[in-house]
């Protein structure tokens, strides 16, 4: 190996370190492996909407499906979510591989930003740049890329498919020129039609490969389901009219409760307490939340006391110390549990018809 190009081999592995320990920086392992998508708003939006599809494929095999409960009534999943196809077509293959949701997602950004200056620097090779020349594009590609405005860009804005895009770009153009000059035509026609025939299935829906949805677990409906009987079974899940509730009073007659739902993970309630009502101390296993409707009182937890009044939001830690004294007048509240064991307590009280 000549001088010259010993220099250009240290130089680029130098780029190569410091692009990885910015990568490393900006997108910490306990992040990446957490339980959740990257915790800002925009981000948290995608998540929701790949956690959809994923729940789409499973269920039916299909990567689209009429949501309800989006926009009074939209299509959810890759037919409706136009800017982010790349990004849920990676997390439902990782995810058939086995690797979690919230892993498979957050790896998307980390895969795009270790691309990009290979993206400049392949791009730069294509047009005819001489070797240190590609060399200095990938340092310029790394410190453009890691700059403050487009770090913040894909880490808090979340359009992690458009960011991935802009670097891309520009390898489509070096493929393209490649192909028009005569080097390596076949080599660049093939690179450039992946690519964009890669962005054009995502649009389609059909063309989800057979291996991914062999791997699924897709649970597909009965073919001889009366789709009347389905809907109309599945009614009480979705939706509960207040003379639906399940309802129950408290041994001493102070107090009812509306049970709206006991599901795997939260349990949702209205609860009423009398004129003078009170709680005695208790604690409850999990995560308890009051938005207070009419009435006030003071609340007590941990040995701290709140006055909570009609607006008054309540969040009650995990086997947080709580008791409740009502005033003079009823008290109303949505309840919520973070799971369902805590309400199994209103099972003792006397039902209410």
């Amino acid at each position: 190996m000549s001088p010259e190009r010993r220099r250009l081999a240290i130089a680029a592995a130098a780029i190569a370190a410091l692009h990885l320990a910015l990568v490393a920086y900006a997108f910490p392992v306990a992040v990446i492996f957490g339980d959740a998508g990257y915790h800002v708003p925009d981000y948290l939006t995608h998540y929701q909407q790949a956690q959809t599809i994923l729940e789409i494929y499973r269920e039916t095999g299909r990567l689209w499906a009429y949501d309800p409960g989006l926009l009074a009534g939209e299509p959810a999943g890759l037919f409706f979510d136009v800017d982010n196809k790349a990004h849920f077509l990676w997390v439902l293959g990782l995810t058939s591989l086995g690797l979690p949701l919230p892993a498979a997602f957050n790896l998307f950004p980390v895969a795009s930003s270790i691309l990009a200056p290979l993206s400049i620097a392949g791009a730069a090779r294509l047009l005819g740049y001489r070797a240190v020349e590609v060399v200095i594009a990938a340092a310029l590609a790394v410190l453009v890329w890691h700059f403050d405005s487009t770090v913040r860009f894909l880490w808090a804005a979340g359009m992690v498919s458009f960011t991935t895009a802009s670097h891309l770009a520009i390898l489509c153009v070096g493929l393209m020129w490649a192909m028009l000059r005569g080097r390596r035509p076949w080599l660049a026609f093939a690179g450039l039609a992946l690519i964009l025939l890669g962005g054009a299935a995502g649009l389609l829906e059909p063309l989800i490969p057979g291996p991914l949805r062999a791997a699924s677990e897709a649970t597909p409906l009965p073919a001889d389901a009366d789709a009347k009987e389905s809907a109309a079974a599945s009614a009480p899940r979705l939706v509960v009219a207040a003379g639906e509730a399940e309802r129950r009073r408290a041994p001493n007659g102070k107090g009812e409760v509306f049970i709206y739902a006991r599901g795997e993970n939260a349990f949702l309630a209205r609860l009423e307490l009398d004129a003078g009502g009170a709680v005695p101390e208790h604690r409850d296993a999990t995560e308890e939340y009051l938005y207070i409707l009419e009435g006030s009182g003071d609340l007590v937890i941990d040995g701290k006391a709140y006055a909570i009044s009609p607006g008054s939001a309540v969040y009650m830690p995990a086997n947080a110390l709580v008791s409740f004294q009502n005033g003079d007048a009823r008290l109303v509240a949505v309840q919520v549990f973070a799971g369902p064991e805590p309400a199994a307590k209103y099972d003792a009280w006397t039902p209410a018809g």
